[in-house]
């Protein structure tokens, strides 16, 4: 019947039937192999979607609440370390200093020596001119300084606060108050007649929370980070 039905035509019309079929399709193992490789249909998954692996699924579920209490101990401590004396006398200056000289040691404290012939003396640890600014108003601080002996009429550690009124003597014992006025400097009255030998001074002014009144230098570096804290936690 096959050999019948090709034989109604002739070979240029079975070479013109043969160019019009489509040669190009896959082959039943071609077919089984495409088959193999494909990725079934997951119901709530899209095409695009993706998911954690094993691994990473055990490390999600090992997870917990992070505690930052440690992290904030440490924080604080590093910050209180260079927190408690907050003067600087890297920039010191004398006003009207006759006979007496004022030497910087490596700590920041300041070691007198001479007689201040007349009127009075001022030292200005952090400068002339210099106030604690407006970010120490409204603060309680605590000043020390004045060595032993001289206060209050030889030698005077001191805020003074151009607002006329709550100024801040050390005696000798330290003295702590309230900073009302931006423009309040912190200067070092030396009176005059009076007589220093290698009298050393340790200018310091603390937050009044803290107790502790040994002399500790200004540790810039940490301040700084102190402030930055309390920048962050306000």
């Amino acid at each position: 019947m096959a050999n019948d039905y090709i034989g109604q035509f002739r070979g240029e019309q079975i070479d013109e039937l043969l160019q019009t079929v489509d040669t190009n399709v896959y082959t039943k193992t071609q077919v089984d192999s495409a088959l193999a490789e494909k990725v079934d249909a997951v119901s709530g998954m899209g095409l695009s979607q993706e998911s954690f692996t094993t691994a990473e699924k055990q490390k999600l579920a090992g997870l917990s609440s992070y505690d930052d209490t440690a992290l904030k101990a440490q924080c604080a401590a590093l910050a209180s370390a260079g927190a408690k004396n907050e003067l600087s006398t890297e920039n010191f200056s004398v006003y009207r200093g006759n006979g007496i000289t004022v030497t910087r040691n490596s700590d920041g404290s300041l070691t007198l020596n001479g007689t201040q012939t007349e009127n009075s003396a001022f030292i200005y640890p952090m400068g002339i001119g210099v106030a604690l600014g407006p970010k120490y108003v409204g603060r309680t601080v605590t000043i020390s300084g004045t060595p032993e002996g001289y206060g209050p009429d030889k030698c005077l550690v001191r805020i003074y606060q151009y607002n006329g009124t709550n100024h801040l003597n050390d005696n000798g014992s330290g003295a702590t108050g309230t900073i009302t006025s931006p423009d309040a400097s912190f200067d070092i009255r030396i009176f005059p007649g009076q007589t220093f030998d290698n009298v050393r001074i340790y200018p310091m002014i603390r937050d009044a929370s803290i107790e502790d009144p040994s002399y500790e230098p200004y540790a810039p570096t940490n301040r700084q980070l102190y402030e930055m804290i309390l920048a962050l936690n306000n």
